[in-house]
């Protein structure tokens, strides 16, 4: 009794704490039960139901955006197992924070098993549209859509991992979208795949690039462990007819690979680069750190800044531009005896450049890089004049493999390949 007259003439004098209190949310989870495309039936009540009396995916967006919390979609479709979904239209926009995670279908096991088929989309037709932040999309077969698989329009912090973007549903065969996954508006700080190969985004097939990134606040998104170009093994080419990434119109701080385990992306086989960066060597995208990567066998350059060709080096590296036209490393000697490769760097005076080391069978028509396997890397700091000279011990190559590097500075401008040097 005491306690209670305590609380309660704290109400009487202090009435305004009841209006501090914080809001209570209901998150909720949705259970898409129905490959068909009904629009729920009254948003917002709480709960994911059609005029058929069923969930299906169009409705349990439906419902999640009018409904408070962070709420989740599950699906249990049939008698389990793969299931294809083929909206008539674009699926709802994602405005509230959502997961949809379609690893919980009955079944899926080995592969992805809910596909979302642009098909019958329309000219306009959208996979899955996000603006709210702060969504997670996994284990979806997103293809066959006039636009974009995904698109992050706008807000950031979303999670991409564990879906096939542009191929058929084993991961095999082309399915395109026009662009794989597009990030734009100044949505930053996605992850888009991850460490293991449970999280792994298999970005492959689609008619225009793999990852679009556009936008000059479009900042701090990160690409790690997918596939871009290759088909679900890893080994066989399964193409996206643009670069396999883009990053342009300023966008800036972005990191694609990563030095940690698990974080290298295999980029391989596209129709135009491997990866982009600006439209034009003075668009100032910048601080787009290319690191461990294993890129190979694209139509164009591995890595191309301002997307015209192999770029010079400039002495003391001055140039502004895409990465800042970071100059790339120039390699004399590559000794598959002892496995060491000799060189200079020479870009901004008294800097600190971290160089990695890849060897391929092969190398451009233009004779420079790409780098399918990574042999190590080093730091090297430049003197006055800007020259760092090196000689680094990688681990092994054969003799007749083609040696090439790059090198990244402290802000995360990465340059080009460079030239190709066979070894001895």
């Amino acid at each position: 009794m005491k306690h209670f007259r305590i609380v309660l003439l704290s109400l009487i004098l202090f009435p305004a704490c009841l209006i501090l209190l914080p809001a209570t949310t209901n998150a909720s989870t949705f259970v898409v039960k129905s490959t068909g495309s009904q629009d729920d039936d009254s948003p917002g009540d709480g709960t994911c139901h059609t005029a058929v009396n069923t969930c299906t995916l169009r409705a349990a967006i439906t419902e999640a955006n009018s409904h408070s919390g962070a709420d989740v979609i599950h699906f249990n479709i049939g008698s389990g197992g793969q299931q294809t979904i083929t909206p008539a239209f674009s699926l709802p926009e994602i405005t509230e924070a959502l997961t949809i995670d379609a690893t919980s279908q009955p079944g899926c096991t080995k592969y992805p098993c809910i596909v979302v088929n642009g098909a019958s989309a329309g000219p306009a037709g959208v996979g899955i549209s996000i603006s709210a932040g702060n969504t997670t999309i996994k284990g979806l077969i997103i293809n066959g859509f006039s636009n974009q698989g995904i698109f992050i329009k706008t807000n950031g912090s979303n999670t991409i991992v564990g879906n096939f973007i542009g191929t058929n549903a084993g991961g095999t065969l082309k399915n395109p979208n026009y662009i794989g996954l597009e990030i734009t508006n100044g949505s930053s700080n996605n992850i888009i795949g991850g460490t293991s190969a449970s999280l792994r985004n298999v970005i492959s097939g689609n008619g225009g690039d793999g990852i679009w990134i556009t936008g000059s606040t479009t900042t701090g998104n990160t690409i790690i462990g997918n596939f871009i170009g290759l088909d679900i093994t890893g080994k066989h080419k399964l193409a996206n007819s643009g670069n396999g990434i883009l990053m342009n119109s300023s966008s800036s701080g972005n990191h694609i690979g990563g030095t940690a385990t698990g974080e290298r992306n295999k980029i391989a086989f596209n129709g135009e680069n491997g990866i982009a960066i600006g439209f034009a060597a003075t668009e100032n995208a910048t601080r787009n750190s290319i690191l461990g990567n294993s890129i190979y066998n694209n139509a164009l350059l591995g890595i191309d800044l301002g997307f015209d060709g192999v770029t010079a080096n400039d002495s003391m590296d001055s140039d502004t531009g895409a990465n800042n036209l970071q100059n790339f490393p120039v390699i004399t000697s590559a000794v598959s005896s002892t496995h060491k490769i000799s060189g200079t760097l020479n870009s901004t005076p008294n800097t600190t450049f971290t160089l990695e080391f890849f060897s391929s069978k092969s190398c451009d028509a233009s004779g420079y890089g790409e780098g399918k396997s990574f042999r190590g890397r080093t730091m090297v700091t430049t003197d006055g004049a800007g020259n760092a000279p090196f000689t680094f011990t990688a681990s092994s190559f054969k003799s007749g493999r083609r040696i090439k590097s790059t090198a990244t500075d402290p802000n995360g401008n990465t340059s080009e390949f460079s030239q190709c040097v066979t070894a001895s």
